[in-house]
């Protein structure tokens, strides 16, 4: 029985399992009417990672959301506001492979970095989002607007690696021959 990951778009009928993943690993996690007000917010995106598993003899397919990333197109970054894998498959690639589908919406001209505000006890999204190449750039004081969360959060951003198309662009000559 192979099983094969994918990236999709999140629908309403997925809406359950992501109240599932989300309620499993926040203390504090958003309300379907969040999830609702933010999908239907202009410029926010999200995905799904799923996973399909098909039977050798049968053609039964199971398929099972194991994570998911909600994020909003700036003018000039992608910022990240929600970010969950279920904890029975997390220390398997699976953010990464969200948040590296995120890179991959990078471009040199317009968008060039990533942004996340975890927060300050949140120890496990400081390290994996470290472990993806983020710097936390700043701190940021009593960022959440909900009465019952009184917590700072870093600002943790990745940005773009610049790698010049030719010598020009970099600024200097490959050798002396080139003079």
């Amino acid at each position: 029985m192979p099983i094969v990951t994918r990236i999709v778009p999140p629908e309403m009928k997925d809406l359950p399992r992501m109240l599932e993943i989300e309620a499993r690993s926040f203390s504090s996690p958003w309300e379907s009417e969040m999830f609702v007000q933010a999908l239907h917010s202009p410029g926010v995106s999200g995905m799904l990672l799923e996973t399909i598993q098909t039977y050798r003899l049968s053609k039964h397919v199971r398929r099972e959301i194991i994570g998911f990333l909600i994020y909003r197109n700036e003018k000039s970054r992608l910022d990240v506001w929600n970010l969950a894998v279920d904890p029975k498959h997390r220390g398997r690639g699976c953010g990464t492979i969200l948040i590296d589908h995120l890179k991959q919406r990078l471009s040199r001209g317009r968008r060039h970095s990533i942004r996340a505000l975890v927060g300050e006890y949140n120890l496990l999204g400081q390290v994996f989002l470290r472990s993806c190449d983020f710097r936390c750039e700043k701190v940021v004081h009593r960022c959440w607007d909900a009465p019952y969360v009184d917590m700072d959060a870093y600002s943790m951003e990745y940005w773009k690696p610049f790698i010049p198309r030719n010598r020009l662009q970099f600024g200097g000559f490959a050798n002396a021959a080139d003079v």
